[in-house]
């Protein structure tokens, strides 16, 4: 990231919604998503920005494949995420300031946008 000089990189912090304890650990997968940068020591912080809605739910159901176990447990579970919060991942170098900076701006403004 120093060498690309790339600050920040904002990116999703799991597939979907929360998962039920027991299906958590059928989709170790999943953690890729937070574990790289636990990993490599970066500085990272998940915020929500919004959260499943009925048309989500429903979308998903109509169009999410079921074509394997993995898609499977995810579609099943998201028959009872309505009102989950989404979230997104801020992700730095070694330096929780810029990464907490950009989550209260983050913060800031998702309480404009749903109040």
């Amino acid at each position: 990231m120093k060498d690309a000089k790339i600050d920040l990189i904002i990116c999703p912090p799991q597939v979907s919604a929360a998962y039920t304890h027991s299906d958590a650990v059928k989709l170790p997968s999943t953690v890729s998503y937070t574990g790289l940068y636990n990993m490599l020591d970066y500085a990272a912080g998940v915020v929500p920005i919004t959260k499943v809605t009925k048309e989500d739910v429903k979308q998903t159901e109509e169009s999410y494949p079921d074509t394997d176990l993995w898609y499977k447990i995810v579609k099943e579970n998201n028959k009872n995420s309505e009102g989950l919060p989404i979230g997104i991942q801020v992700v730095g170098i070694p330096s929780e300031e810029n990464v907490l900076r950009v989550i209260r701006e983050i913060e800031a403004g998702r309480k404009e946008m749903f109040p």
